[in-house]
């Protein structure tokens, strides 16, 4: 039985161990982004794990690409990994020879110890030691933590995007115009398409009676309703069959159009 657990112990170990590349840093993004070109002519943009660079519009932002390239430009190094991040990106220890390049970043004060997603005792010792020394970014008093500079920049971006989100569904409205919204889940498209219908003009008689009849055929109008006066609102589905979307099918139907 001993001698089961130990083979069951040692085949788990062996899956956890990081694969290798081993290639030539063609490519440098910023103080923990690289691209790799290996012996196949195979590209992979490495995020060197556990650490978080400043930002190219932080200050040392700069500063930290300038060292990276100074480590690993144009140099053979091996990357070591075990997964890749929701990018895409291979999240990787790199090594140039028996430097680690990931740990050398931090100590030189070049880059955080991301904290969020590492546990790494080394690296949080070597922020610390950066810290004490006041070594690159930890000349600054207060310096920004990226991961905290990122957020900032994504709620100015929102905000901003806000007012012309505005102004474009008030214009497609007062000139009578199809408006066609294409973004990410979360970024307010639903939201924006609610409130349509509170900055149109109210439904002319026409509108009214030309609405309440698709209704009624479609099943969907209410006992006590005889006229529908206010402008309806219609969430298809992406999968909406073509039928449905502009009507027809072996019950003809009204579509979405």
């Amino acid at each position: 039985m001993r001698w089961i657990i130990a083979a069951f112990v040692l085949a788990f170990t062996a899956t956890l161990q990081a694969d290798e590349i081993r290639g030539k840093v063609v490519s440098i993004a910023d103080g923990d982004t690289i691209t790799v070109l290996d012996a196949e002519k195979v590209q992979h943009k490495i995020r060197l794990e556990g650490i978080d660079a400043p930002e190219k519009g932080q200050a040392f932002g700069t500063k930290s690409k300038e060292k990276i390239s100074e480590k690993v430009g144009e140099k053979e190094l091996v990357v070591r990994w075990t997964k890749k991040d929701r990018y895409g990106r291979i999240l990787g220890d790199v090594y140039l020879g028996d430097r680690h390049i990931n740990l050398e970043m931090v100590r030189d004060g070049m880059a955080w110890h991301y904290k969020q997603y590492s546990k790494s005792k080394e690296l949080s010792d070597a922020e610390d030691e950066a810290r004490k020394s006041q070594k690159g970014l930890w000349v600054e008093k207060e310096p920004v933590p990226p991961w905290e500079y990122r957020k900032a920049e994504r709620e100015k971006r929102k905000k901003a995007e806000t007012p012309l989100k505005l102004q474009s569904l008030f214009v497609s409205g007062v000139i009578d115009r199809h408006l066609f919204m294409i973004g990410s889940p979360g970024t307010g498209k639903t939201m924006l398409a609610k409130r349509m219908a509170t900055i149109l003009p109210p439904l002319t008689l026409e509108e009214s009676l030309e609405t309440t009849r698709i209704y009624s055929a479609l099943g969907r109008l209410n006992s006590d309703q005889s006229l529908l006066t206010t402008r309806p609102f219609r969430s298809p589905h992406h999968t909406i069959s073509d039928a449905g979307m502009v009507g027809g099918g072996k019950t003809p139907a009204p579509g979405e159009i």
